[in-house]
């Protein structure tokens, strides 16, 4: 299942400093990654 709508974290909040925080719109993808999903 892909998310759409979403896009790269900004600079300020990149892995491993990014705690990806679901309440603001933020998840990691398969890859660990943290991104930003409407």
């Amino acid at each position: 299942m892909q998310l759409s709508a979403c896009s790269p974290c900004p600079r300020m909040c990149k892995p491993p400093q990014c705690q990806c925080p679901t309440h603001k719109g933020y998840r990691r993808d398969k890859s660990g990654n943290c991104v930003k999903c409407d």
